[in-house]
């Protein structure tokens, strides 16, 4: 949680125009935060560090952005994964207690981990109006007409069609209800009573009585003889005349 809050202190301090000064970086220290802590958070945000901090403190940044530091003899080197790599080394010299100075090399540090690039995003561009429709050429306007034509065409087709069929659908049925009529009549007949003529003095025969001829009168037979002879002549005095 520490180094979190220490990691905020630098990012507080290099926030102002992204540069980090002789001042802010001695502040820095003052608060207990190593050159090695500073130095990482400044590499990571791509700060600038000023001409002054750089001569302090043996810092060196070259045009690119890229920064490297030689940290004193005593001071904590970079941990190892931290993004730091050895790229070099410098003589640094350094006194003993008894007063004498004596010269070694120091390694010399620079951050070659990935920084964070800042991108400024645009704004978003409105959208573009929609492109109004091209106007229909005539040979697109005769087409869809044609199109919708042919297709009104068939569907009057059809609808005819349809009509056409209920028709003869009510043809079939009044010709198959006239002929069970007629098959109804030939098997159950009618008996039809013709009338008769009544002959009278004053009315006339119905029209259409079927007429009867009078019964002629059956003539007497004067032969009353009983004898099988010759028919003789009826006179007087002959045969038997029996009256009848």
């Amino acid at each position: 949680m520490a180094k979190k809050t220490k990691q905020q202190q630098v990012k507080a301090a290099i926030s102002s125009g992204n540069k980090l000064t002789q001042s802010e970086v001695r502040n820095l220290q003052n608060a207990g935060i190593s050159m090695n802590q500073i130095l990482t958070v400044a590499a990571k945000n791509n700060a600038t560090i000023g001409q002054n901090a750089q001569q302090v403190y043996n810092i060196d940044q070259n045009k690119k952005g890229v920064i490297s530091y030689t940290p004193p003899a005593y001071a904590e080197p970079p941990k190892p994964g931290s993004g730091w790599a050895i790229t070099g080394s410098q003589a640094v010299q350094s006194r003993s207690h008894n007063g004498g100075v004596s010269t070694g090399q120091t390694p010399t540090y620079t951050y070659m981990a990935p920084t964070t690039v800042k991108v400024t995003q645009a704004p978003t561009p409105a959208p573009a109006p929609a492109a109004a429709p091209a106007p229909a050429t005539p040979a697109t306007e005769n087409w869809s007409d044609s199109i919708d034509a042919g297709t009104q065409a068939m569907i009057d087709a059809l609808n005819q069609s349809i009509l056409d069929n209920q028709a003869n659908q009510q043809l079939y049925m009044g010709m198959m209800s006239d002929m069970m009529s007629q098959m109804a009549a030939v098997q159950q007949p009618q008996q039809v009573a013709t009338p008769y003529a009544v002959t009278t003095s004053t009315n006339a025969p119905a029209q259409g009585a079927q007429m009867t001829q009078a019964i002629a009168p059956r003539k007497k037979n004067l032969n009353t003889s009983l004898a099988i002879t010759p028919l003789e002549t009826a006179t007087a005095g002959t045969g038997l005349n029996i009256p009848v």
